[in-house]
């Protein structure tokens, strides 16, 4: 199973460390696997060009991120000599 979604949109006007804090919330879920954080809906008309420019920014790095901790946390399968 997939899920995409959770980014709580209405933190995307309220400045850089507000978007952090989201993205951390949602980290050990995207590490894990089967999870892509985005926004569950349109962006708020509220949110600027500039603030949406950082929220991809962030995704960028955090999805980055996800992908290093995923990697890891898996452990290597043992090869079955015969």
């Amino acid at each position: 199973m997939r899920f995409v979604g959770h980014f709580d949109k209405m933190v995307m006007n309220k400045g850089e460390a507000a978007m952090r804090g989201e993205c951390e919330r949602l980290l050990p879920a995207a590490a894990g696997g089967g999870f892509l954080v985005s926004c569950d809906h349109q962006t708020p008309p509220g949110v600027s060009y500039q603030e949406y420019l950082l929220y991809l920014k962030l995704f960028e790095e955090y999805a980055a991120e996800a992908g290093r901790r995923s990697q890891q946390q898996r452990v290597p399968t043992p090869i079955a000599h015969g």
